[in-house]
């Protein structure tokens, strides 16, 4: 609502960067999605919401970290996989595992990205899933054959 006393409004445009900052925002990030939205529209599996867990922590857990700040001590670092371990489970490609789950979960070292997922499937870890997704053929399900009974002459 504008009165006869106040000023007329600027006639010069902002120049394109200003109103492009505007409309962005003051940080100049845009519209923040909610959590609804992402899940409507759909996300990167390491998008997805964790909880409590830290960045620093879950990204410790996935990919192995050098920090030592990250866990206050080796058992706090056991005790968050076991309970973010779904999630982190479902943050890795097919034919991969995080960091923590060759820590706690095998016995074997870790055999390196490119020997992974064989290791995997040598041991029997992958699944059905994983299994049609990256080889396109499932475990056929045998069942023993009779031998054919020799013919009496």
């Amino acid at each position: 609502m504008r009165f006869v006393s106040d000023p007329p409004p600027p006639t010069t445009t902002l120049d394109p960067p200003v109103a492009a900052r505007k409309r962005r925002g003051r940080h100049g990030l845009g519209r923040r999605v909610g959590v609804e939205e992402r899940r409507q529209h759909g996300v990167a599996r390491d998008q997805l919401p964790f909880g409590r867990l830290p960045a620093k922590q879950r990204m410790a857990m996935l990919y192995g970290s050098d920090d030592p700040q990250a866990f206050v001590s080796a058992e706090e670092h056991r005790r968050l996989w076991f309970e973010h371990r779904t999630e982190l489970l479902r943050c890795t490609a097919p034919g991969r595992r995080p960091d923590a789950w060759w820590a706690y979960e095998t016995t074997l070292p870790y055999p390196g990205r490119d020997l992974e997922t064989e290791a995997l499937r040598k041991l029997g870890e992958l699944t059905a899933a994983e299994e049609r997704e990256l080889f396109g053929v499932t475990k056929p399900v045998t069942k023993p054959t009779k031998k054919p009974r020799a013919r009496r002459g």
